[in-house]
């Protein structure tokens, strides 16, 4: 493809530095900077926008199985690591449970530890379960001796 001084290849601007055959790129206009920056903007607010909804939906969905008080103990099993590559102290709890002899898991994703503390796995809890769906639990307190 032949490319010339001042053309289009793709939406990039090129413009020619002289006989040395190298090509310089010319800034965008201010209206396609301030296009850029919106459209930026528009998806760094849909990202938290939808990071903020899940953590609330996260916290009713636990909400609701508390209110149906159906419980049992449950033990810690392992801390598993959050926050993906920024922030890889943090982990949250697997808890292990068990319902009419089946067992079941799941992460605590609404309390989140530090993955050099101790002592977290073994730790008890009342983990509260939907009757209709035992799978689905969210943590309670936990017990203390």
């Amino acid at each position: 493809m032949n490319v010339r001084s001042g053309g289009h290849v793709s939406g990039t601007r090129f413009s020619s530095a002289g006989r040395s055959g190298r090509h310089r790129f010319t800034s965008r206009s201010p209206r396609e900077r301030a296009t850029s920056i919106v459209i930026a903007i528009v998806i760094i607010v849909l990202v938290i926008g939808g990071a903020i909804a899940q953590n609330v939906w996260q916290r009713q969905h636990a909400a609701d199985i508390i209110a149906k008080q159906t419980s049992v103990e449950g033990t810690s099993i392992a801390c598993e690591r959050s926050g993906g590559r920024r922030n890889r102290s943090a982990c949250q709890l697997r808890w292990e449970y068990v319902v009419d002899g089946q067992r079941y898991t799941f992460r605590d994703n609404q309390h989140s530890y530090r993955t050099w503390q101790t002592g977290l796995e073994g730790q008890r809890a009342e983990i509260f379960y939907d009757p209709e769906h035992p799978d689905q639990a969210a943590r309670g307190d936990l017990i203390v001796d």
